[in-house]
């Protein structure tokens, strides 16, 4: 205990405070507890004790009824012994046949159940007699216990036998509620459906509550307190059920108990209330001294934990076994541990690989360094670096390193001549970060690398003073997009090759510098000079790296945002000048759209990294800036170290530029379809501002990456019209196959009029001549409504219920009717019109019939489908 007190109370202040909380928590809830818990207890022992009551009530209920149809046996008993069908004139009183009974029955009488001397009975009483049953009646008397009498039917089915009334013994009774036989300190209360007391043992009259129950839906028993004088009493109550046996309303069994008598149990608790409390409070130290050493463990190794993590030790694991919270947080302290673990070791690779580069001055041993490390942080399938000999324009060698996976299979290198061209070299020049290219989009000068199964390749530029002087590739088996890791990685060990090779020439010619200063005190001076230079350049690179790592980093954390896949504008270029703004340390970066209706530029966000402020909505009509939104049309980027001087930004001068004292300003527009889309302005206030040119290749990528951005937008907004579109497409298709189908049968419905009257024509004397004609007309009309019918198969087909079904028809019958209906354009048109019917030619043929046709003569070009080889 004192080892307990010593730590984790004096010394710790959440100890001190967890038990200075714990202590004042028991003070003032235990003594507040005892007089609830004493209140609880007592509230208990009423309710315990009426549940008792209640329960006994129902006891001696039960007990009583019990009495009451032992009453019933035995009168049921005598009603058996008497003549079943005799008849009873006049009242008699029968003694002889209850001599077993007589200490049950005061007096037993045989009344006659018709005639001008019956009993008064009403009718449900005359129902009940008529059961079988017995009728139960009390009567009252002044200053006497009321008189209770059973009544039955000798013979129910006879009421001429009589009734048979008998007078209850009291004794008899209540032999069984008497105080004696009761629980002690109870006395027993019996009321009548009226509220008549039939029985108490109390020793005077008493007044008690309704216990009745006034609902049928309520319990049984009822329980509750009561005074008689000054003594309360705590009674519980039973309604005994008699309607159906007795035809009378439930008695009421009160059972009551002083109430001191039930309470004495709870007197002894206040005796030792205050022994309770100091147990209490001594219980509550030591639980609370029990679980502050039980927290602060935790605590003290999770602090442990922290500072060897500070000191570096990144293997040490925190254990804690608490089963709480405290488990938890030690789980994913262990979790974070692992990863800074792991980032900490990609950056030592990173950090061995780069300073053996720097150690390095010869190209093939850089080659070599990167080929051999480079799998340790970065997961691909294929390196290929090559390093440009500035000074010879021949071809030079791709060194090719492709990594096998498996364990049995070594790794293999490869060696392959290749060439760059001017437009190789511009193009790394215009993406000096990295190029992506997919399967057969692969530049000439990497197609030996290419193996089966590579389909994605990053290229990284080796920049060294603004030239590409070199080219290191990744190659990936079975991906389409370059990992975000990898590309960050991958970038920085290009730029250490590029610092590499620039000490490399900075050494050169610090070696060269040395070999002229032997020769003259002139060239040590032109050497000295040259070194201030190359110490200048190299605090140039340094810079240079320092501001690549912020705008790689800048552009990660834009790359793996989700904004740029849903197409979020106005989100996306929140976020965009934000880090833009933080990777150039500049003052004020927006982003502007350009709208092509309206040939302005609209303001989507303009952020002031002094203010911390966003504000959009700012517009240049391209009537005020004509000369500037050319200059951004034509796609150059704009880099004004003095801006107000600059010919691109006269126009912005005196409305934009002066007003904000901008000094220095970068605009990167932005295209879409060969079209302007837009600009990303980089504003520095005050003095004036030489952009490098890796920082203008920031904001040119700031630009790209807005153009991805504004394309996914559209095209979220071109696949929403197509669906549009596609809806609308559907509605219309839906309507012209309705209407197809509603022409269709208003024009038949004439047209086989027009058929019916010329069938109903040809059946009249005709010449042959007009014989011909009418015939010629019929089948002019099915033709024409069979037209009608393929246009209603259309619809049919484009709904999907087009039949077909088979049938025989007559080949030769077919051709000479359909040369017929052609004869007669043929002859207006001078022509002659020949059909020759080779013998060998099947007459009758089976063809595909796909439609229920109402006339048997349509034809047969239109509604059949010829198969010649079969035959009917």
């Amino acid at each position: 205990m004192q080892t307990t007190l010593s730590h984790s109370l004096f010394h710790s202040r959440i100890g001190r405070r967890i038990l200075g909380l714990f202590v004042l928590c028991a003070l003032v809830p235990t003594s507040f507890l005892g007089w609830m818990s004493y209140r609880q207890v007592t509230q208990e022992l009423i309710v315990q004790s009426a549940a008792r009551l209640k329960q006994e009530s129902k006891s001696q209920g039960m007990v009583l009824y019990n009495h009451l149809l032992t009453f019933t046996t035995d009168l049921s008993r005598i009603a058996a012994e008497l003549p079943q069908d005799g008849t009873v004139t006049e009242e008699v009183v029968i003694t002889a046949s209850v001599k077993e009974s007589a200490h049950r029955f005061r007096e037993v009488r045989l009344t006659p159940a018709t005639g001008p001397h019956r009993l008064e009975l009403t009718q449900a009483q005359t129902a009940h007699l008529q059961e079988g049953k017995s009728l139960l009646e009390v009567s009252s008397a002044a200053g006497q216990l009321p008189q209770l009498t059973l009544t039955r039917l000798v013979n129910p089915a006879r009421w001429e036998a009589g009734l048979l009334s008998a007078h209850l013994d009291d004794t008899a009774l209540w032999s069984t509620q008497v105080k004696e036989t009761l629980p002690g300190d109870t006395d027993l209360v019996v009321e009548d459906g009226d509220r008549h007391v039939l029985y108490s043992t109390f020793g005077q009259r008493v007044v008690l509550p309704d216990f009745r129950r006034h609902d049928s839906a309520a319990p049984i028993g009822n329980g509750m307190i009561w005074k008689l004088d000054t003594q309360e009493y705590i009674a519980g109550a039973w309604s005994m059920p008699l309607r159906h046996t007795f035809l009378v309303e439930p008695w009421t069994i009160v059972l009551s108990q002083t109430r001191d008598s039930a309470l004495e149990p709870v007197d002894r608790f206040r005796h030792t209330f205050l022994l309770v409390i100091a147990l209490a409070l001594s219980a509550v130290v030591l639980l609370s001294l029990a679980h502050i050493r039980r927290s602060l463990r935790p605590v003290t190794l999770l602090k442990e934990g922290t500072a060897r993590l500070a000191t570096g030790d990144f293997s040490t694991q925190v254990t804690v076994q608490s089963g709480d919270e405290f488990e938890q947080l030690a789980d994913s302290f262990n979790s974070m541990t692992d990863k800074l673990n792991q980032q900490f070791h990609m950056l030592e690779t990173l950090s061995a690989i780069s300073q053996a580069i720097l150690s390095s001055h010869e190209p093939a041993a850089m080659v070599n360094i990167v080929q051999s490390r480079i799998t340790e942080s970065i997961a691909c399938d294929a390196v290929g670096m090559m390093l440009l000999n500035l000074e010879d324009t021949g071809p030079t060698e791709l060194s090719v390193r492709y990594i096998q996976h498996h364990q049995n299979q070594s790794d293999e290198t490869k060696t392959y001549p290749c060439q760059l061209s001017e437009e190789h070299l511009a193009a790394m020049a215009a993406h000096p970060h990295h190029l992506v290219a997919m399967g057969t989009a692969v530049p000439s000068y990497l197609s030996l690398m290419m193996r089966p199964g590579l389909s994605l390749v990053i290229i990284f530029p080796i920049v060294v003073n603004e030239r590409v002087s070199g080219v290191l590739a990744l190659a990936y088996r079975q991906r389409k997009s370059a990992p975000s890791h990898d590309v960050t990685y991958a970038r920085r060990l290009a730029d250490q090759v590029a610092i590499a090779l620039a000490n490399s020439l900075a050494i050169q010619a610090r070696l060269q510098a040395q070999l002229d200063l032997v020769g003259a005190v002139d060239a040590k001076q032109q050497a000295e000079e040259q070194a201030t230079l190359l110490q200048a350049t190299n605090e140039s690179l340094a810079t240079k790296e320092e501001r690549l790592r912020h705008q790689q980093s800048a552009t990660l954390a834009l790359v793996q945002d989700r904004t740029v896949f849903e197409g979020s504008l106005p989100v996306t270029a929140k976020q965009l000048t934000t880090i833009a703004a933080q990777a150039l340390l500049v003052d004020r970066v927006s982003v502007w759209i350009y709208d092509e209706q309206t040939q302005s530029l609209y303001c989507l966000d303009h952020y002031d990294r002094v203010a911390t402020r966003h504000t959009f909505g700012q517009k240049l009509h391209r009537g005020q800036y004509p000369q500037y939104l050319s200059a951004l049309e034509r796609g150059q980027l704009i880099a004004a170290a003095q801006a107000l001087h600059d010919p691109f930004f006269q126009e912005l001068a005196g409305t934009m530029l002066s007003p904000d004292q901008i000094g220095a300003r970068l605009d990167a527009p932005f295209h879409t379809q060969g079209k302007l889309a837009g600009v990303v302005s980089i504003e520095h206030i005050g003095s004036s501002r030489d952009w490098a040119s890796d920082e203008q290749q920031f904001a040119q990528a700031l630009a790209n990456f807005m153009t991805l951005v504004l394309e996914a937008a559209r095209r979220r907004e071109s696949e929403e019209a197509l669906a549009i579109a596609k809806l609308a497409a559907e509605d219309a298709t839906r309507a012209k196959a309705e209407f197809l189908a509603n022409m269709s049968h208003e024009i038949r419905t004439p047209m086989n009029g027009v058929i019916g009257m010329t069938e109903i024509l040809a059946r009249t004397p005709l010449s042959e001549t007009q014989r011909h004609y009418v015939e010629t007309i019929h089948n002019s009309g099915d033709t024409l409504l069979t037209l009608i019918n393929d246009i209603l198969d259309f619809s049919k087909i484009e709904a999907g219920k087009l039949e077909i079904q088979s049938a025989p028809i007559d080949l030769r019958d077919l051709v000479e009717r359909t040369a017929e209906q052609l004869a007669e354009r043929a002859q207006r048109k001078g022509l002659h019109l020949l059909v020759d019917y080779p013998p060998s030619v099947p007459t009758a043929v089976r063809a595909e019939y796909h439609r229920n046709s109402s006339n048997r003569h349509e034809s047969p070009w239109k509604r059949h489908q010829i198969h010649p080889g079969r035959r009917g």
